[in-house]
């Protein structure tokens, strides 16, 4: 297999003879694997321990199933720890914080005689720990080999490795998940690997030889499917940057199986859900737990079991924040398509030992707390009125020259700098000419909001002063003439942000209506139309990335031309040429028009254009005036 990938890859494939294996000093110890045809119990884990066990299940409640019999069976001389991915934040350090000290490598640190850890497949990854008896549930041949790590993992220790068979359900099949489809094949396959060399010695060889034997055949149909797939993977990657399908992660980047929980007395209150402690549960393991949670819900009367949150439609607004809408859960079918769900805290059980239990009676006054930020939101600084020509002006100051970073206390390069090296590149692949990603990047920014300048847009900003004057106590009108980019507005404030949801239904779009005006004016000045392409997607989906393309009216403000001209001269581009913008455009679908994702001669120039306008946007807000 490894020879397959890195002929499929055009790479050299290194692997250590058994020879060279055995002379790494780390792999002098004794580590035997042993197979047992029966369940994982308590009984078991005690009959084998000395000093030091781990033992490990497949699923969150039967670790904790496992916890709660051994620390009825094992006895005051002997400490008993559970860890999962059910924990709080601070509770699961805690735990690592543990298990580092009491099954680390530094004997001279362990502050207890004898301990047993008892984990799911948070333990195979990350964790520096060791142990003189592992006990595991059956799990396909890489899983067992990386939790086998986790007993005498150092020079010179000697340990036993155990795995077991799997519980079975009523009708005596094994509980395989959260290994399922191909997966549980795999797992079979492993416990005959692991059964012919049950009592011996489990060292690299003996590793690779069950890897090899377990998950070949599995492997070498995933590797077929990829060199058969190729192309409709690209195809559908590009289709859903096209399309903004924000639910193709589960095929394309990983098997999305798992929801958040979060617990909450009324989650319709919540502004936004991700902002608190979630637990993550197999979704598999929610579904089956869903008809208990209503047999629950209707003992105790309750009128609502599961919530969950969809994002409405983004608002042409880098800075809205997402606006959730909560909906009951009236069945399965509701949990299908939910990635975050909230559960009556009445129905659910948490505590720092066991973690956290869904389906159990719970605590009325227990909630998920509030996620700890490990760096402070960012606060924008308030927008401060400024016209067009202003903005641009300070958009090109930041794309110019050197910023200081106020929040990182340092000095950042200019972004024409930063963009040096990936333009280079780009226009040496494509043979552009020199310097033409620099030339488009000024583009953009002078004609990101070209849209502002339409009549009812001026019109809605002027309304917008208006009434904010009034909020504020102080005269904060514009002249007639004055062709605003942007308003006074704190949205910190919540008399300003009330007024802000109360007008904003009325603001005209801005984004795609400046790009239609532009569109064809801008091929005539650069030419080339992947970059045009490019630079007119930057501007159509600089607010937001799911833009379509479709676009309203837009109708020049008198003026115009004369401040697109002066924008130009401040970037460098033009001087006394005529500005050939359409001053009247119809509504319309310039999605013809944008980027074609499979074409990386566009989707690449656009994403680093989007990316240059946003930050010279953020950062023009931070500037002194």
């Amino acid at each position: 297999m490894v020879q397959s990938l890195a002929q499929e890859l055009e790479a050299e494939a290194l692997v250590l003879t058994p020879e060279e294996a055995a002379a790494i000093p780390s792999q002098h110890k004794i580590r035997r694997i042993h197979t047992v045809d029966a369940e994982l119990t308590a009984e078991a884990v005690l009959a084998q321990h000395r000093e030091r066990s781990i033992a490990i299940c497949n699923t969150v409640e039967r670790a904790q199933s496992l916890f709660e019999a051994l620390c009825q069976q094992a006895g005051p001389n002997v400490e008993v720890r559970l860890l999962h991915s059910r924990f709080l934040r601070a509770d699961r350090q805690a735990h690592e914080n543990w298990l580092q000290r009491e099954f680390g490598w530094n004997k001279t640190a362990y502050t207890v005689e004898s301990a047993i850890l008892v984990a799911t497949q948070v333990v195979e990854v990350g964790l520096d720990i060791t142990s003189q008896a592992l006990h595991t549930e059956l799990a396909p041949a890489a899983s067992v080999i990386q939790r086998a790590g986790r007993c005498a993992r150092y020079q010179g220790e000697a340990g036993d490795v155990w795995v077991y068979r799997l519980p079975v359900d009523d009708a005596g099949r094994p509980r395989y998940a959260p290994y399922l489809g191909e997966q549980k094949d795999i797992c079979e396959k492993t416990w005959v690997a692991l059964a012919e060399r049950t009592g011996e010695q489990f060292d690299f060889g003996a590793e690779l030889a069950v890897v090899n034997q377990a998950h070949r055949e599995a492997d070498q149909k995933v590797l077929a499917a990829l060199q058969a797939n190729r192309f409709y993977i690209a195809d559908r990657i590009a289709a859903t940057i096209e399309a903004q399908e924000r639910g193709a992660a589960r095929e394309l980047i990983r098997s999305v199986d798992s929801r958040t929980v979060i617990v909450h007395p009324d989650p319709k209150c919540i502004e936004n859900p991700w902002a608190y402690e979630g637990f993550g549960i197999f979704r598999g393991s929610l579904f089956g737990t869903y008809e208990t949670l209503e047999n629950l819900a209707d003992e105790q009367g309750l009128d609502w079991v599961l919530m969950t949150a969809e994002p409405l439609p983004e608002e042409e607004s880098s800075r809205e924040r997402t606006v959730w809408r909560w909906r009951y859960i009236a069945g399965k079918e509701d949990l299908e398509g939910a990635l975050i769900v909230a559960v009556n805290p009445l129905l659910a059980a948490y505590s720092a030992e066991t973690g956290f239990r869904l389906g159990v009676p719970g605590d009325r006054e227990w909630q998920s707390p509030l996620r700890e930020q490990k760096h402070r939101r960012r606060e924008f600084a308030p927008y401060r009125r400024e016209t067009c020509q202003e903005h641009v002006e300070c958009m090109l100051r930041v794309y110019k020259h050197p910023f200081y970073d106020r929040e990182t206390q340092k000095e950042r390069l200019s972004l024409a700098e930063e963009l040096v090296y990936v333009a280079q590149r780009l226009e040496s692949k494509y043979c552009w000419p020199t310097g033409i990603v620099d030339t488009l990047a000024r583009w953009v920014i002078v004609l990101h909001d070209l849209g502002k300048l339409d009549v009812r847009w001026q019109k809605w900003a002027h309304c917008w002063q208006e009434a904010v004057s009034e909020l504020r106590g102080e005269d904060l009108r514009i002249p007639a003439d004055y062709l605003a980019a942007h308003t006074d507005y704190n949205d910190q404030n919540k008399d300003e942000k009330a007024l802000n949801l109360k007008l904003r239904q009325s603001r005209p779009n801005h984004a795609a209506e400046g790009a239609a005006a532009a569109m064809d004016w801008l091929l005539a000045q650069i030419g080339d139309q992947s970059l045009v392409r490019a630079a007119l997607t930057a501007i159509v989906r600089h607010h937001s990335a799911g833009a379509s393309g479709r676009h309203g009216e837009f109708n020049a403000c008198p003026g115009a031309t004369k401040v697109i001209q002066d924008m130009l001269t401040a970037a460098g581009l033009i001087e006394n040429n005529s500005i050939n913008i359409y001053r009247q455009v119809a509504q319309g679908d310039l999605s013809r028009r944008l980027i074609r994702p499979r074409r990386e001669e566009e989707l690449l120039p656009y994403l680093l254009l989007a990316r240059v306008v946003r930050l010279a946007d953020q950062r023009s807000q931070e500037i002194p005036r």
